[in-house]
């Protein structure tokens, strides 16, 4: 994971990158990341947030991941870029034609 703010007398921001997902292995260490950034979060709660990484959620599946990231970004008021009035596509990543669903 890695977490990186850039702060100017006009702005705060903050990105998050977390590099993985795999089905329902690994749980642990997803919720223990998710935890992370929760943390990460409130020590920067002026700024404003850009989150994501290698999560490869499709949120029209049901796995554990899945539905822990779904609760996490409801908790901590996190937005999936997909929900956005001018998003036309649903994925983040494209290979042989298959569309993998953003985060956030």
């Amino acid at each position: 994971m890695c977490a990186i703010s850039c702060i100017s007398d006009c702005y705060k921001l903050l990105f998050i990158y977390v590099p993985f997902e795999d089905k329902d292995a690994n749980i642990e260490e997803f919720y223990f990341q998710l935890s992370v950034i929760e943390n990460i979060l409130e020590t920067n709660a002026e700024c404003l947030v850009v989150c994501g990484g290698d999560f490869n959620v499709d949120f029209h599946r049901d796995w554990a991941h899945h539905r822990l990231l779904n609760n996490f970004c409801e908790h901590v008021s996190l937005r999936r870029a997909s929900e956005h009035s001018c998003c036309t596509v649903d994925y983040t990543y494209n290979l042989n034609m298959l569309h993998f669903q953003d985060v956030v």
